[in-house]
């Protein structure tokens, strides 16, 4: 699933019954080229203080309320949880370092040599 968020486009890269991962980036035209920029990881529901809990990995101008008010209400809407439910977001720098192993079996990961 994709929405548009400010100036790029949510990817709904993982749903299951722990949460969502989603990537924002901007995309191609064509639909097929993407420049990664924001990374989101939410658990929903949440027991505790706050149904819903984001981590946010985004560069600093984007780390203004309203600005992030727009991404949460963004994502909200395109997975269904209610703008009302209770929240938090913690927010920081993307990633310098991204570490993995293959992939799972049948899946392919592409990768650039520069």
């Amino acid at each position: 699933m994709r929405f548009p968020v400010l100036s790029f486009t949510g990817i709904v890269e993982v749903v299951n019954n722990a949460g969502v991962l989603i990537d924002f980036a901007h995309v191609s035209s064509s639909g097929f080229t993407r420049t990664e920029i924001v990374n989101l990881s939410l658990l929903f529901p949440c027991d505790g203080m706050w149904s819903a809990r984001m981590q946010l990995a985004l560069p600093v101008e984007f780390h203004d309320p309203k600005k992030l008010e727009q991404i949460r209400c963004a994502v909200f809407q395109a997975i269904g949880i209610p703008l009302s439910e209770t929240w938090e977001m913690i927010v920081c720098l993307p990633s310098v370092l991204e570490l993995c192993s293959e992939p799972n079996e049948g899946h392919i990961m592409l990768v650039s040599s520069g």
